[in-house]
């Protein structure tokens, strides 16, 4: 909705959101609820000002005034944004992935968020900018996200074949991660993983391309429906014991797993 207002679809999406969403901030301020707003991820706005129209100012418009609209200061269960919801980046993998639509060396130069924790940053300075005085702590989905390198698009976003399940959420995990970012709060899985993203049968009228392509798992249902079938890939693609012990453990930058990475132009 702020990426591509001249879509129709996203014009009814953005009427849609700021008419519900705010209200449902409201209504939700209760003393047994946190509240986090989607803030999507780095893939979507970590994008240079030649590459795309909208950018990391419109987001931190939208939220702000989202905020605002329900209550803004008054609201004392708000905590911050959420980030990854339902997407594949890494937390703080450097230099992180690299996709064929890119500059196979200068990546950097396109989309200088290439994980979570640097789109986190790059935001905090857009909300800075505005003069925005939303809370801004973080959470990050880390349902899907378990292995690396495993897309050729930053839109390969429809059932991913090669995802696996991520750090199981817990106190050691959130407690690594918060000793390197005061501001992140914690993993979690807020994706329902196992539920498709969307059907891979060509012959339905919701059919979207990423959703049978190459990379997608196939065949899958139409978009909320269960399949086993997937649920049980992306537990075999975990390394279940492995996943689990980070729960204990420390977290790895890359989560221990190989990945598809070169040189950033900014030569760290």
């Amino acid at each position: 909705m702020v990426r591509n207002p001249y879509f129709k679809a996203c014009t009814t999406a953005q009427d849609a959101y700021r008419a519900s969403v705010p209200p449902a901030l409201k209504a939700l301020d209760l003393p047994n609820v946190i509240n986090y707003l989607d803030a999507a991820h780095g893939g979507f706005f970590g994008w240079n000002a030649a590459r795309t129209e909208y950018g990391m100012k419109d987001i931190a418009n939208e939220l702000t005034a989202t905020w605002k609209q329900a209550g803004g200061q008054a609201l004392k269960q708000f905590r911050g944004l959420a980030v990854n919801v339902k997407s594949y980046n890494a937390w703080d993998m450097s230099p992180g992935e690299t996709f064929v639509d890119e500059n196979s060396v200068c990546a950097d130069l396109f989309n200088k968020c290439r994980n979570e924790q640097r789109y986190i940053m790059w935001l905090s300075r857009a909300l800075e900018a505005i003069n925005s005085s939303i809370p801004y702590h973080t959470i990050m989905d880390s349902t899907r996200n378990r292995v690396q390198g495993i897309r050729y698009y930053w839109h390969d976003w429809c059932n991913n074949l090669w995802a696996g399940f991520g750090p199981v959420p817990g106190v050691a995990v959130s407690q690594a991660v918060y000793a390197k970012d005061k501001n992140f709060d914690t993993f979690v899985w807020a994706t329902p993983a196992g539920f498709s993203d969307g059907t891979s049968d060509r012959a339905s009228p919701n059919w979207k391309a990423n959703c049978s392509s190459e990379i997608a798992y196939k065949p899958m249902p139409e978009k909320g429906v269960w399949s086993q079938a997937y649920f049980e890939s992306l537990l075999s693609n975990t390394g279940w014991s492995a996943a689990l012990a980070l729960e204990s453990a420390h977290v790895q930058d890359d989560f221990g797993v190989e990945s598809k990475l070169v040189r950033r132009c900014d030569g760290k």
